[in-house]
């Protein structure tokens, strides 16, 4: 039932990008995963309809630019493909076919391919081009004008590689966020220490408008990831700070949040709490920068 009505919905994006202009494609991969979408645009003279989609998740198919470069033109083609069934799946009364005229339609009006600034990635993208001096016209999308990353994720992957060469820096965020059992994720993630990092808010709170956070909104996967949890750390550094004392009571010397508060205690102090605005101050700078 459920590949049904999937099918039923791609045969309903699959109407819409035959009549659909223009296209973007937004590439992204972690690890040989790699997930393609899309952006159309179209509709007519007189009426203009967006939609946004996905085109394919490729599990283990992803491992430099070749392959990148392929993946994208396999998950045109599975766009184009109809009633292709799942793995573990009977096989369907109608075989899977492919509409040629589809395929070739939405190879010709792409014509932006996003993606965040690994060398694989912007350079799967150039291949792609019609002037990459690939011979082929299967390896190209004939109709592909930019190749542009994400402004945000080329921000993060910066300040990622850039804050870890410097020793102190490292040490300080290792255990404020990186580290499997950073403060920032053990707040996150243990109800515990969160309902103490609540309770030491209120205690603290001086006035009644001043707002009191759940956590320190630590994401690895955005770019506030650095920014924001940095900014609630100086806004709340005491709370935090009794938290960490609460662990070091709490948890046995031998467990890895003791070990880590354990390095908190002799890493933070005036000039750690210095480093940390001047960091988020940093990271929120680089974000305008990118708008």
């Amino acid at each position: 039932m459920a590949w049904c009505l999937y099918e039923a919905m791609r045969d309903d994006e699959r109407n819409f990008l035959r009549r659909a202009d223009c296209m973007s494609v937004l590439q992204d991969s972690r690890g040989n995963d790699v997930l393609t979408r899309y952006v159309a645009c179209g509709g007519g003279p007189r009426k203009l309809e967006v939609r946004t989609g996905i085109l394919q998740l490729q599990v283990g198919r992803a491992a430099g630019a070749v392959d990148l470069q392929r993946a994208l033109l396999r998950s045109l083609k599975s766009m184009a493909t109809k009633r292709k069934p799942h793995s573990n799946m009977y096989r369907t009364r109608e075989e899977p076919s492919c509409d040629t005229a589809l395929l070739d339609h939405l190879r010709s009006i792409c014509e932006v391919y996003a993606s965040d600034a690994a060398a694989d990635e912007q350079l799967a993208g150039q291949m792609l081009r019609p002037d990459s001096g690939r011979t082929g016209c299967e390896a190209q999308l004939p109709n592909l004008r930019l190749v542009i990353r994400d402004a945000a994720h080329a921000s993060r992957r910066l300040l990622s590689r850039t804050w870890c060469q410097d020793p102190y820096i490292k040490r300080l965020l290792d255990a404020l966020l990186w580290n499997k059992n950073s403060l920032a994720k053990t707040i996150r993630y243990t109800r515990v220490f969160q309902d103490l990092f609540l309770h030491h808010q209120r205690e603290r709170r001086t006035d009644p408008a001043q707002p009191i956070i759940k956590n320190l909104a630590f994401a690895k996967q955005r770019f506030d990831s650095l920014a924001k949890p940095l900014a609630r750390l100086v806004q709340h550094f005491d709370s935090a700070l009794d938290v960490v004392a609460d662990i070091l009571r709490e948890r046995g010397r031998a467990s890895p949040e003791h070990v880590n508060a354990a390095r908190l205690v002799d890493i933070l102090d005036s000039e750690a709490m210095l480093q940390m605005g001047m960091l988020a101050d940093c990271a929120e700078l680089l974000s305008l920068i990118h708008i």
